[in-house]
């Protein structure tokens, strides 16, 4: 499976994303505006809400936000560290550990189930993420949150007209992967 999520250009007072699995459109994302914490809603193409993604408050600079669905069902995003996060499911566990060249490996408890890329170039704003994911492992609608949780703290820099990641060059990732990993399905 693949999922491909655009974030929209001259994004100044909330963020709007499309996302496409397998090439067809399939969701449209954007920011809740006066939120006291950042919380990004996940709708099918009639407008319907399927999740929400909020920043929980805490007193760390790390990820923590929970995706809220359904009337009263939440799970949290976690982290484990500067560079690795979890989400628990009835499954087991999700991980994301990042890795070098702006990718984020996914593993279901052991198993490694998908991969997250980033655009190194940026244009008025407008991240590119390309999500490889093993069809049937978790619902990739967890993974969709993850990564816009994941945008939203770390790469929401709306203010720049051209900006260029460098990858994370620096890092010793946790589980290292082959970057060329592609799903069986």
């Amino acid at each position: 499976m693949e999922i491909r999520i655009f974030q929209k250009r001259w994004n100044i007072f909330f963020d709007r994303y499309e996302i496409l699995v397998d090439n067809n459109l399939m969701y449209y994302a954007k920011s809740k505006p006066f939120s006291f914490y950042s919380q990004i809603g996940l709708e099918d193409l009639d407008n319907y809400e399927l999740l929400s993604v909020k920043r929980e408050p805490n007193l760390t600079d790390f990820l923590n936000y929970s995706i809220n669905y359904g009337l009263s069902n939440s799970i949290e995003i976690r982290s484990e560290s500067a560079i690795s996060y979890n989400i628990r499911i009835s499954k087991g566990t999700i991980y994301f550990h990042e890795q070098k060249s702006n990718a984020i490996a996914i593993f279901l408890n052991e198993k490694h189930i998908g991969i997250i890329s980033k655009n190194h170039k940026k244009i008025l704003g407008e991240d590119k993420y390309l999500i490889k994911l093993e069809k049937y492992e978790i619902d990739p609608l967890i993974v969709i949150a993850f990564t816009l949780a994941y945008d939203n703290k770390y790469h929401n820099d709306t203010d720049s007209v051209v900006t260029y990641d460098y990858d994370n060059i620096v890092i010793n990732p946790e589980k290292e992967i082959d970057l060329n990993w592609e799903p069986k399905e």
